[in-house]
């Protein structure tokens, strides 16, 4: 039961946000890599992993964004 997820509005809605923005930094550094002429791999994997694990969660985009 410590485990289990919480799934007030607030709580959801923060964890949308939260993986909102974690989301635009991992967007913001792949084109920076790419800007900077570098190899992209580990950014890339980094946001495909993020993206994964918010399937997983059930975590789904903010609306107000």
């Amino acid at each position: 039961m410590a485990n289990a997820p919480i799934h007030s509005a607030r709580v959801v809605e923060a964890r949308a946000r939260l993986s909102a923005f974690a989301e635009r930094l991992g967007l913001e550094n792949l084109a920076a890599d790419y800007r900077r002429g570098r190899d992209p791999t580990g950014s890339l994997n980094q946001l495909l992993k993020l993206q994964a694990l918010n399937r997983r969660l059930g975590i789904q985009r903010s609306k107000s964004e």
